[in-house]
């Protein structure tokens, strides 16, 4: 049987095309392979960094509580006042620890929110406090306007919830510092999305606002509007990129 030379070179050609190739598909899972145990480092000491900070906020949370004690036993009214301010600081950084440190031990299980029965209305008044807490004064310019909002109580994560309206509120009150003629209104509305509430809201300001732009930046980490403008305002443009993560 005669074989062309024509033949013989393609059919060598295809063996050495198809062994590139799996040489190509070696050194990706390679790649693959050390970017998942990367991964797996990255997690493991950001989960280690979470617990060795949660042993010290818990002697702090301790501390004030009886400090709380201390002021309420012995009438100091003004002290206590701070004292309960540190206090639900504390706590809400506490719970932030916690849901990373839940997060961060779950290597190869798939993201599970932690739901719980909240009582929106409680936890918005909450949450404008713990924003409101570097100035207390700013709290009587937040105003909440529930609307088509039947029940009061949804299954949800409440320290999700509580972090992205903290972010906002803050950006509200930062720029608005200067223009407290109007309030700050939060809108809240629960609707039914395949038989499952919906939760949604919104914090309106009346403040310097933002550029058109600059509106597709938002949601980038370190994200600054003008540089020169938002130096003398405090945060490092993380706040609505964390937002966005809770909420996917």
């Amino acid at each position: 049987m005669n074989i062309s030379l024509e033949r013989i070179l393609l059919a060598l050609s295809i063996l050495i095309f198809i062994s590139l190739l799996y040489k190509i598909h070696l050194k990706n899972n390679r790649l693959l392979n050390s970017l998942t145990e990367t991964k797996k480092a990255h997690r493991a000491i950001l989960a280690n960094i979470m617990h060795e900070l949660r042993t010290p906020m818990s002697v702090i949370m301790g501390n004030l509580d009886l400090l709380k004690i201390w002021c309420n036993e012995n009438d100091h009214s003004t002290q206590e006042k701070s004292v309960i301010s540190m206090s639900r600081n504390g706590q809400y950084l506490l719970n932030i620890l916690n849901s990373l440190s839940s997060r961060y031990t779950q290597f190869n299980k798939p993201k599970e929110t932690k739901k719980e029965a909240i009582n929106l209305e409680d936890l918005f008044k909450s949450a404008i406090k713990l924003a409101c807490s570097y100035n207390p004064v700013s709290e009587k310019y937040v105003h909440i306007n529930f609307v088509d909002t039947p029940a009061t109580v949804i299954s949800e994560d409440p320290t999700a919830i509580t972090q992205i309206l903290v972010n906002l509120i803050n950006n509200a009150l930062k720029f608005s510092s200067d223009s407290f003629d109007r309030n700050i209104i939060i809108t809240v509305s629960i609707t039914e999305n395949n038989t499952k509430p919906h939760l949604e809201f919104k914090v309106q300001d009346f403040g310097i606002g933002i550029s058109q732009n600059e509106l597709k930046n938002i949601f980038t980490p370190f994200f600054q509007c003008n540089y020169t403008m938002s130096r003398p305002y405090r945060g490092l443009g993380l706040g609505l990129t964390i937002s966005k993560n809770l909420v996917k």
